[in-house]
């Protein structure tokens, strides 16, 4: 406290600011939101591994079945709207536990839905509020790291996005042979209850509503009224918060073309996750082992993951050490090999897949370089984000969320009616081709991002 009974942090190394917590804490705090983006996005894909035991069930077809898919994706579009602004106004853990307990809640009704409307309903719902652990943990890594370790946590993070995306029709075709397919869901929310206690025992690490809680115990225990914080000082209403995305994406240029990248790439990732089970039973393999297939694709997220991890580290680390500020453009490089991986992996994908010849090695092999491309091209826009908004980077990845995702529920309708009019080889070179293409504006990216910010 100063003087003006602000209340602030007892110097630099006050052990409550988030920056300086233990590092078993820091861990524990990783770990928990990492599996919880993990089960979230298990969640999206498990279901592509018994859409028929469900449409036998409800007497539906698989095209219509396809709806489980898009209402979830459609979920995960509207709830980071309301989650990361909140995740600014009231911090980080109320609303990514309220969100998690939904997630729980609507997960738990599908279970005992007797109608195809009610599983849509609480599909829907589930996304809404499992988007929380999507959208709020980027924050988490901007408050408990510097620039160089909320890249590397964050890369870490976003592991479990893309293996809950390869693990889920494996895990849940499977599972659903064995139990039926409800029981992928208790299998969700066997993991995702724990997390949500443990998260209730962990700290909040926004510090402004650290330094509001401190600024109240204060007053309760000197009954000095006179001590406050800046959100004291400053309140705002939840109201402009809320509004906050929309104002990013309309005012900031650089904010809508990473929203293009962001919403491109998820809808070339959905395409592709279509497309590859498709290639593998064209070879034979029975419908269990191509849902499966998919999981070739951890190796090449795991090499992604260590790129970008030592690029950072090594590069990006080196230069802001020798400098001090380096400008956020300096963060892409990797998106843009990533982006010419993507490309080369799916248009090899696409020739090894049209001719049984080929063995399926090459198909793995590509695999690979796909999975190793995505995970760069997404990591880096998400880190990129984070540099450029900081404190704001919740919001303006929540607008993000909502492009991509409200654009993104409608690739899954589209995978059936591409695969049958262009086959499975053309649909996968067709979208490596379409990343070939926009590999030119990443580097136009990269080497005039800075005056295209200097336009907000």
């Amino acid at each position: 406290e100063t003087g003006s009974n602000a209340v602030t942090w007892e110097g630099d190394s006050d052990p409550n600011i988030p920056q300086n917590f233990k590092s078993h804490i820091k861990c524990a705090i990783a770990f928990t939101i990492g599996m919880m983006n993990l089960v979230v996005s298990l969640a999206v894909s498990v279901f592509t591994g018994f859409l028929p035991q469900i449409g036998h069930e409800f007497n539906s077809g698989v095209e219509r079945m396809q709806l489980c898919l898009t209402a979830y994706i459609l979920g995960l579009a509207f709830g980071p709207v309301f989650f990361g602004p909140a995740s600014e106004y009231y911090g980080r853990k109320k609303p990514l536990l309220f969100g998690m307990v939904g997630f729980i809640v609507f997960t738990t009704y599908i279970t005992f839905a007797r109608d195809f409307g009610g599983i849509l309903f609480c599909r829907f719902l589930a996304g809404v509020c499992g988007s929380a652990a999507y959208v709020i943990p980027p924050g988490i890594f901007v408050d408990l790291y510097g620039p160089v370790g909320r890249a590397i946590g964050y890369q870490l993070f976003a592991t479990g996005a893309f293996l809950g995306g390869s693990l889920g029709p494996g895990v849940g075709i499977s599972v659903a042979a064995q139990g039926g397919w409800r029981w992928n869901m208790w299998l969700l929310i066997a993991v995702a209850v724990p997390l949500t206690v443990t998260l209730g025992a962990l700290p909040e690490t926004l510090e402004v509503i650290l330094l509001h809680q401190k600024s109240e115990r204060l007053r309760k225990d000197t009954g000095d009224w006179t001590l406050r914080s800046a959100r004291d000082e400053r309140p705002v209403r939840l109201h402009a918060y809320l509004s906050k995305p929309w104002q990013m994406l309309i005012r900031e240029p650089v904010l809508m073309v990473v929203t293009t990248a962001f919403t491109l790439d998820y809808g070339i990732q959905s395409l592709t996750y279509s497309e590859i089970p498709w290639a593998f039973q064209m070879r034979g393999w029975s419908t269990v082992d191509s849902s499966w297939a998919l999981a070739i694709t951890i190796p090449g997220f795991l090499l992604g993951c260590l790129a970008t991890t030592l690029d950072t580290k090594l590069r990006f680390g080196t230069e802001l050490r020798r400098g001090g500020l380096v400008a956020p453009e300096k963060r892409l490089p990797p998106i843009i090999v990533g982006m010419a991986l993507l490309s080369l992996g799916l248009v090899w994908f696409g020739q090894t897949s049209a001719h049984a010849r080929w063995s399926w090695a090459h198909l793995a092999s590509a695999e690979s370089m796909i999975g190793a491309g995505m995970f760069m091209v997404w990591c880096t826009a998400t880190v990129y984000v984070q540099d450029l908004y900081v404190s704001h980077s919740n919001s303006a990845l929540a607008a993000c969320a909502f492009v991509r995702y409200s654009s993104g529920a409608i690739f899954p309708l589209l995978a059936g009616p591409m695969r049958t009019v262009l086959g499975v080889s053309w649909v996968s070179v067709s979208l490596g081709l379409m990343c070939a293409f926009l590999l030119p504006f990443h580097l136009l990216f990269y080497f005039y991002g800075t005056k295209i910010r200097s336009w907000s």
